[in-house]
């Protein structure tokens, strides 16, 4: 059984915790560009686990993102949420 910590750096998910428990992904918010960003993929290339960048809207979050290292992102510019029928014929499509 592995872990993926949400909200990565809010409350009990801090640094402090990460040496000790089986984390496969880290969820941060990709929807900004700098140093914190580059930061947390390092903390997750170094674990060895994805990261995943949310709230990723604007194919300049997602160039920038994808040029340091992630490779897992959620978000409008991905798609906007929808029902399972609409999911389907999405997936489909690609």
């Amino acid at each position: 059984i592995g872990l993926n910590i949400d909200e990565f750096g809010a409350g009990a998910s801090n640094l402090a915790c990460l040496g000790g428990m089986p984390v496969r992904r880290l969820k941060m918010h990709g929807g900004h560009n700098g140093a914190l960003t580059r930061i947390m993929l390092d903390i997750g290339h170094n674990l060895k686990v994805n990261v995943v960048a949310t709230c990723v809207e604007t194919e300049s979050q997602r160039a920038y993102l994808a040029a340091n290292g992630c490779s897992s992102m959620q978000g409008y510019y991905v798609s906007q949420p929808m029902a399972r029928p609409e999911l389907e014929n999405w997936l489909a499509a690609r």
